[in-house]
């Protein structure tokens, strides 16, 4: 049995006694009051749906991360694999996992304690696994054919999947990120697993595994350094043409003035946010049944101008690449990166024009609080007299910069990673340009209104009466049905 996942103290207590009071007497009066006017239904939900917010929205206790060592087949022969996982308790279901692989002789075990990604996730409902390298062993420890890379990739779930008491964790989505040896890792096991993975971040690192345009692809991005002398981007250019080839649905990405080094937290979780928002199924959950994975979404892509290393030209900046959608693409599609939703193309502009030119815009940063985003947004250096803010792809409004830091404030609807966009417009020269930024953040504490274990629904057209009932999370039954003759 999992630990309880509220912990109140003594006023929290004497607080819900008195909410739930409150409730009691509410439900009541609504009962009567929805038979009389049906209209001030919606009020009172509203009411309760707070007042029981409150009570979910006491502290988490979290679960301990937890070591694993699992021997891995790979060529034929045992390879022993260590890593660590941490997951929240706060979720009766969780969503998916997220697999974090280090460079050679690293260690990424320890972001399985790291207090700042156990927040993240407790909104989120994903855990993470931090994997160890293997000193004595290329990023193919995965394995070296197609039977090897699912027994060994399934182990790690089923490992966790016993250990934390969650077993939908068997069939559950992964979010593979992975730098310089882990970024190869990630590419060569995505390549095994696509229908298992959300999406996965080669950082510094790529492999493109195994090529057969005969398979489903995973969505990932493959990020070089422009001055990278360990990682060539020559190297990794050659992987994403490979993978692209066979209509690989990857992207490539140069940071510019980069050697080898991670990319920005910023960049990471905003990758992460769209994937998840790409190819998560909405409203469905990973299956507690052995043997059926969560099944993911398949969405229509964009293609974007992408800077592939020339060997006579070497890299060369695009300021504007030219974007659309798959269909409609005018260039040589293979050699164009593949992005999976209209927020990414944009996510992806921005991050190769500010890695070569800088931003004007900064956001500073926001500390949510009870499903509040309290934005701030100011341009610097340039005269912009017009300015868009977004969350995701709403449009939040169109402001006036000159007249100094705009602050804005955005009530979110749900918990977890969301990102945030500023566009600013200015002239350079009699030429109209734009710079841009973007903040990624998880947002906590949107009240939540838990759904009831039974709704009936009473229907009536002309003379008919119609019963309709419906359990949690199953369908609509019919209960009764009545025709009234005159």
């Amino acid at each position: 049995m999992r630990k309880t996942s509220n912990q109140v103290n003594i006023e929290d207590l004497q607080e819900v006694r008195i909410l739930l009071a409150f409730a009691r007497h509410s439900y009541s009066f609504l009962r009567w009051k929805m038979i009389r006017k049906l209209r001030y239904s919606f009020v009172w939900a509203v009411v309760l749906g707070a007042i029981l917010g409150r009570l979910y929205g006491s502290a988490v206790e979290a679960a301990a991360p937890v070591d694993f060592g699992v021997n891995f087949q790979a060529y034929g022969s045992n390879v022993f694999v260590q890593y660590r996982a941490w997951w929240p308790e706060n979720f009766d279901t969780l969503k998916g996992l997220i697999f974090s692989l280090p460079g050679s002789r690293g260690d990424q075990r320890g972001i399985a304690g790291n207090a700042l990604w156990q927040f993240r996730l407790s909104q989120m409902g994903y855990g993470i696994v931090g994997f160890r390298d293997l000193l004595n062993f290329g990023y193919d420890y995965w394995g070296a054919n197609d039977a090897e890379v699912q027994i060994n990739f399934q182990s790690v779930l089923d490992s966790i999947a016993a250990a934390s008491g969650h077993p939908e964790l068997r069939n559950a989505p992964v979010i593979l990120d992975g730098v310089s040896k882990g970024g190869f890792s990630v590419g060569y096991l995505a390549s095994f697993v696509p229908d298992r993975t959300l999406g996965f971040i080669a950082d510094k690192g790529y492999a493109a595994g195994l090529l057969d345009s005969s398979r489903p692809t995973a969505p990932g991005m493959v990020i070089a350094g422009e001055r990278d002398n360990v990682v060539e981007p020559l190297n990794l250019s050659q992987e994403f043409l490979a993978s692209r080839s066979v209509n690989g649905h990857t992207a490539y990405l140069v940071e510019w003035r980069t050697s080898h080094r991670e990319t920005t937290e910023a960049f990471r979780l905003a990758l992460m946010d769209q994937f998840i928002r790409s190819r998560y199924p909405a409203g469905k959950l990973p299956s507690t049944n052995p043997g059926e994975p969560l099944m993911l979404r398949e969405p229509k892509g964009f293609l974007a101008e992408t800077s592939v290393y020339d060997a006579a030209l070497g890299q060369s900046f695009i300021p504007d690449p030219i974007i659309t959608p798959e269909s409609s693409y005018p260039l040589d599609s293979s050699r164009a990166s593949w992005l999976p939703s209209e927020t990414m193309t944009l996510l992806y502009r921005i991050q190769n024009e500010n890695t070569q030119l800088g931003t004007r815009v900064q956001f500073a940063p926001v500390a949510p609080f009870n499903g509040k985003v309290d934005l701030s947004v100011q341009v610097t250096g340039i005269n912009s007299t017009r300015l868009w803010l977004y969350h995701e792809t709403q449009l939040l409004g169109e402001f006036d910069p000159s007249e100094g830091s705009i602050n804005f404030s955005y009530l979110a609807k749900k918990n977890g990673l969301q990102t945030f966009f500023a566009i600013a417009e200015y002239l350079d020269g009699g030429t109209l340009k734009t710079t841009a930024n973007y903040l990624p953040t998880v947002v906590a504490g949107v009240p939540i209104i838990p759904e009831p274990e039974n709704i009936s629904l009473l229907l009536i057209a002309g003379t008919t009466i119609v019963l309709l009932g419906r359990l949690r999370g199953a369908s609509w039954s019919l209960i009764y049905c009545m025709k009234i003759d005159h």
